[in-house]
Formats: structure tokens, sequence, C-alpha cells
């Protein structure tokens, strides 16, 4: 499965490569270029509801415990040849902080996957979240000699699937708690109905995580089929809601707290 959504996304992400969202959330205009494009390609369609807030400071009534309000946003996906910090690490907590859900980090760069199921302990050990949250960036490398067994000899470096290794994360954590993971990310949102499929979270989130955490009561008590961008599988059949596109964060994503991090990854 690896190796076929390799071949298969070597063309897709080299159509797509210059698409930074991180650049291009920078202006409105250029958000809605990526959003015409999208639509153009029918990976997206927007729809009538699909925006923030009125107040960036407004945040959602919840009956429930604070601490059910918390997640942990992981990442697999990184490159340790060409580390990149995770733009969701900048992005998702901004969009849940309007809906006050909090959002705990943790990249898994430089953790060996004996190690992982210790560190996941100590996570849910520490902050008891309501959900898991994973962000898949990349399905590849996108470099040819990345995947030659002589060239990666020649590096004693090894091969890079960011897929696998999100794959093996998801059965780590189901092997030690019941809690509903939840996968998205740019390469998650390319091929979603493929993606959530090979990797079996609960739920998938296509582009913008807006509704997810609008909605996030909704999601953990069932009552999600109106989540914008959620997919899910209902009586062994894939469900995909309707799609929407959210116009660009309004607030500072860049947090002093955020800019430490970054620095100093």
């Amino acid at each position: 499965m690896g190796e076929w959504l390799h071949r298969r996304n070597q063309g897709w992400l080299s159509s797509w490569k210059v698409i930074s969202w991180s650049n291009f959330a920078k202006s409105s205009s250029r958000s809605a270029h990526v959003a015409l494009r999208l639509r153009l390609f029918g990976i997206m369609h927007s729809s009538p509801g699909c925006v923030y807030p009125e107040s960036q400071d407004a945040k959602r009534k919840t009956g429930m415990e604070s601490g059910k309000r918390k997640v942990i946003l992981l990442n697999a996906s990184n490159m340790e040849s060409y580390p990149v910090y995770p733009y969701a690490f900048i992005q998702v907590p901004a969009v849940a902080r309007l809906y006050d859900v909090e959002i705990i980090c943790q990249d898994l760069l430089g953790v060996h996957l004996v190690d992982w199921e210790k560190l996941l302990h100590k996570l849910l050990s520490d902050h008891d979240p309501a959900m898991i949250l994973i962000t898949l960036r990349n399905t590849d490398s996108m470099v040819a000699a990345d995947y030659d067994p002589e060239s990666l000899n020649k590096s004693q470096r090894k091969a890079y699937f960011p897929i696998e290794r999100t794959r093996k994360l998801i059965a780590a954590i189901r092997e030690i708690t019941d809690k509903k993971i939840a996968v998205g990310g740019f390469a998650f949102s390319l091929l979603a109905d493929d993606l959530i499929r090979y990797l079996q979270p609960d739920f998938g989130v296509f582009g913008g995580p807006d509704g997810f955490f609008e909605h996030f009561d909704e999601i953990q008590t069932g009552a999600h089929s109106h989540v914008p961008n959620l997919l899910y599988f209902q009586d062994g059949d894939l469900v995909s809601n309707d799609r929407c596109f959210y116009p660009p964060y309004r607030g500072t994503e860049y947090t002093s707290s955020k800019v430490k991090e970054r620095m100093s990854f």
C-alpha cells in the first residue's frame, strides 16, 4: 500500500508542490486562488456558513468538563534529514482556541519506534485528552534518490515513508487507549478517501479543521453527520460530509510561545 501510494502521488504532488498553505494563507486573494484551483479539480467546494465566529475571541459554550476539551496533536511524518516544524502546530491550535479547545503538540522526530509507547503513555497520563489528532503533511519526499537503495546505502539513510509511520503510530495508540483518533493535514487531504481506508483512524479531516473544532462536542457524542470536512465510517461504509473552504485566520497564529517552539525546534 505504501509503495502504491508513493507511485500514485508522484504525479499529484509534482503538480501541487508549489502550493504552500502557510504562504497562501497570508492573504485572502491567494487563499481564494487556492480554493478556486481546488474546486476546478473537483477536490473542494464551498458552501454557505463556512465562516469564522464574528469575534476572534468567541468561544463555544460547553457543558463538558474543561479537561475534556483538550486534544493531543501528533506528527510522525517529519523527515529526519530535512526536518520542518509542522505548520499544523501553528494553525490548528490557533483555530482550536476560537472554540476553547486546547492543543498539546508533539513531534515524533528523533523518537525511535520502540520508544513511542512510553511517550504516548506519558502524554496520556499528563494531559488526559478527549481525543488524539495526527497531522500527515507529506506522502513522500518527491526526491527519487530518497528511495534508491544505492543512494540510501551511501548516505546511510532510511527510505522515507510517512504514511507507513503514521499507520504504525495509529496502531501504537490503539494498543494503549480507546480514545478516538482523527487524521488530517495537507497530504491527507489530497487523498482523503484512500488514506482513511488505509490508516483506519476514527475520523478524517479534509482541509481546514474549523468545523471539527466548532462541533467538537458533537463529534465526541457521535452527532457528527453535519460537521463540514469530516470523514468517518458508518456500518462499514465511508461517509464523507460536505466539504467547505474557510477564509484565512484573522487573528495572530504565531503567539510568543509558538515562536519560541519554532526557534528551538
